[in-house]
């Protein structure tokens, strides 16, 4: 059955023809609608989401394989990505070119990146796999705060479990209201807060437990275990 206002709808596109250039311009900008209702609607933006994994190896990681996947990266919007690794407390923040990429700034626990053909050139020259378990606890995390700060959730004991995941320690622990968890933020704290060449005495192995953002730091740093006596500290020079 075809209701009387398809017909008029029809009727009305039949008298007005327009320019194919225009019925063009018409569906762009309808998709650009689309997608930008899409992506506010918390129910419906994982639809456009697209997760790619980087290898960085000597301070470059090549988006080929990204580029050329089923469903490959969008290259233009790479500068409004979020990308997260073990090594910045922070998402990634693009520069425009490698002339900015090479400027001598402090790092503030960032990473910066640009983008040059199919290859995203990164700060530092960092050599890493990113968004492995660390990193993707990392990733969940942000995505997570964006949820909740977008539904004013930031007065919950899951958000101060975000600010603890992307290193906001400090925060986190005047947040949290489960007096275990605190507890726990507060160690944490008071082992980054330590010399990073301290040590106990007894002869107990040293295990890394995790990485941690820390913020002191200004990157992601091990969490380093005392297997016999429990001492911790958080330091990639144990």
């Amino acid at each position: 059955m075809i209701s009387r206002q398809s017909l008029i709808d029809r009727a009305f596109l039949r008298a007005r023809t327009l320019p194919l250039g225009r019925l063009d311009s018409l569906v762009s900008q309808a998709m650009v609608e689309l997608a930008r209702k899409v992506a506010t609607d918390d129910n419906r933006a994982d639809l456009l989401r697209k997760d790619f994994t980087l290898t960085v190896v000597s301070g470059e990681a090549s988006l080929a394989a990204a580029l050329t996947a089923s469903e490959p990266m969008l290259l233009p919007f790479l500068p409004m990505a979020t990308i997260i690794s073990p090594d910045s407390t922070l998402p990634w923040q693009y520069v425009m070119d490698t002339a900015q990429l090479n400027l001598d700034r402090s790092a503030l626990g960032m990473v910066y990146f640009t983008t040059s053909g199919s290859t995203l050139s990164v700060s530092g020259g960092l050599t890493t796999t990113y968004l492995d378990n660390d990193g993707e606890r990392l990733r969940e995390a942000m995505q997570r705060m964006v949820a909740l700060e977008a539904n004013h959730a930031m007065e919950t004991d899951e958000y101060a479990e975000v600010l603890y995941e992307t290193g906001r320690i400090e925060e986190a622990i005047v947040l949290m209201k489960d007096p275990i968890k605190k507890a726990h933020y507060q160690q944490r704290l008071d082992a980054i807060l330590k010399d990073d060449g301290a040590w106990c005495n007894c002869d107990g192995e040293k295990q890394v437990i995790r990485r941690y953002p820390s913020m002191k730091h200004g990157k992601s740093i091990a969490v380093v275990k005392c297997t016999k006596c429990e001492f911790v500290n958080v330091s990639d020079q144990l």
